[in-house]
């Protein structure tokens, strides 16, 4: 049993609630008000909440042109809005939870679908906002987790996605075709799946966060303009067809080649030609056979590419760094791996003051075989050039000297490289790779058969995360790392 007013019609569903659709195509006003509780059928005396926007209950509507639900509002059943011609604005209330598939498929306007700030609603079903071709910014409640298959497929003119910080789980072509659309990093997924972002033709240097384990068939396929991408610390599966006919991506960045379940990536990026490989997390030769991804770099099998390893500002095992004894309150020099949080380490902050250790890591670096110089491999500095030092010092290449000027050549090398001149505690940074002085390390020079040599990298306590300081290692002012460096790794 229905009943029409105001150009709506309202259905019985059962004893105690209806649900409400336009009349038809025209008979709502431009800004309809939807009944919260209505009396079925007239002068009958019995009253029913509206809790339901039907299915198909707007479609292809030519006279609404703004709509607020009520409260009484916690169901949009499917294609409730789908196609609809002028539709500028919903709003819906925090007490609709459920949402159908395709309910706002295929909007004509650049329509604005507003939740409230409230919400408690988890989930976007497959195909919820699909073809909205004109919608050009979403808000993604905090409350959603969940978005479905192709939820804001082909959605071809969004250029902003807000919110989203929740969402762990995407649905196959979630956001395929979404050609305008930036990559959305914020997203807190553990998989990317099957095609979830194909032709996503505004990406072009991504970094995969650290949340992400598993990259499915085709998620990034067909994307021309993509030229890098960065994969955070947790990949460890890749589809062999995740990046097909992405044919000009050519740069690659691990921050973490521990992949054991994946293809060799010779396989995963067969379309492409690779021109540049980056990566961190190095193991000795021996541990290099149960790690595909790394061993393939190891064996070069990227015919071509240039191999870096990617490492942050480092010193060598043994580089000794000047402390404070508590105790004694005299100066002592201590090697960087016997650092401890705590210790307090002298700085040329405030005229000298005395920094505690806040974080410490270690890993390996590979020794290249080649004679470039980049910034990821050692370097030395000698007793010869730098008297101030104790014995020689070796550091990787986008560690920093800090120097009181710099040369013209140093300046533009810099400034090349970087595209700004940095400070700390008013003295210059100087990457040892663009230091003339600089000497690269290479095998021959090192005991050590396996080419690796262990690194360590400390950073000071501060209240800002990206502030650095001036540090004496063997006796020379170098910077060291922040604290944002060594968390983010």
């Amino acid at each position: 049993m229905s009943r029409d007013y105001n150009g709506l019609t309202y259905t019985i569903i059962d004893a105690t609630t209806a649900s409400v659709k336009a009349t038809n195509a025209t008979s709502a006003p431009a800004t309809p008000i939807i009944e919260s509780s209505i009396e079925i059928p007239l002068n009958s005396g019995t009253f029913y909440t509206v809790t339901t926007v039907a299915a198909f209950g707007f479609e292809f509507n030519l006279s609404i042109t703004h709509i607020t639900l009520p409260d009484t509002i916690t169901t949009i059943e499917h294609y409730a809005f789908e196609e609809t011609e002028i539709i500028q604005e919903i709003n819906i209330s925090k007490y609709c939870v459920n949402i159908g598939d395709s309910a706002f498929e295929n909007s004509i306007k650049d329509i604005k679908i507003n939740f409230a700030s409230d919400t408690t609603i988890t989930t976007f079903p497959d195909s919820c906002f699909r073809y909205s071709i004109n919608m050009t910014t979403f808000t993604i409640p905090n409350s959603v987790t969940t978005l479905g298959n192709r939820c804001f497929g082909d959605c071809s003119n969004l250029t902003t996605l807000n919110g989203g910080n929740h969402v762990i789980s995407l649905g196959s072509r979630c956001f395929s075709n979404c050609t305008a659309l930036p990559f959305p990093s914020q997203l807190q997924v553990e998989v990317y799946p099957d095609n979830c972002f194909e032709d996503c033709e505004s990406f072009i240097n991504i970094v995969i966060p650290n949340t992400v384990t598993t990259l499915e068939n085709e998620c990034f396929a067909n994307i021309q303009s993509l030229r890098s991408i960065t994969f955070g610390n947790s990949v460890r599966n890749i589809s062999n067809i995740a990046f097909d006919d992405s044919d000009n991506l050519n740069t690659i960045i691990w921050k973490n080649a521990t992949i054991v379940a994946s293809p060799t990536p010779a396989t995963i990026f067969s379309d492409q030609t690779i021109t540049d490989v980056t990566y961190s997390t190095v193991k000795n030769s021996e541990e290099l056979s149960e790690y595909p991804l790394a061993k393939s770099i190891y064996d070069n099998s990227f015919t071509g590419a240039n191999i870096n390893w990617f490492v942050p500002r480092c010193f060598k095992k043994n580089t000794l760094i000047t402390t404070l004894c508590t105790s004694s309150k005299e100066e002592k020099h201590v090697p960087v791996q016997d650092l401890k949080v705590g210790d307090l380490v002298k700085t040329i902050h405030n005229y000298g003051e005395y920094r505690r250790v806040s974080h410490i890591k270690s890993s390996q670096i590979l020794i290249p075989s080649h004679s470039n110089r980049i910034k990821d491999r050692l370097y030395v500095y000698d007793t010869i050039d730098f008297p101030e030092l104790c014995e020689n010092l070796i550091i990787t290449g986008a560690h920093s000297i800090l120097v009181p000027q710099l040369t013209e050549l140093q300046r533009n090398s810099i400034m090349n490289d970087y595209g700004n001149i940095f400070v700390t505690d008013g003295n210059y940074r100087l990457p040892a790779y663009l230091d003339e002085r600089a000497k690269m390390v290479d095998g021959i020079n090192l005991a050590n058969d396996d080419k690796t040599v262990d690194i360590y990298h400390f950073s000071l306590e501060s209240d800002d995360i990206h502030t650095n300081y001036g540090v004496f290692a063997n006796g020379l002012l170098v910077e060291c790392a922040t604290i944002h460096d060594i968390t983010e790794e």
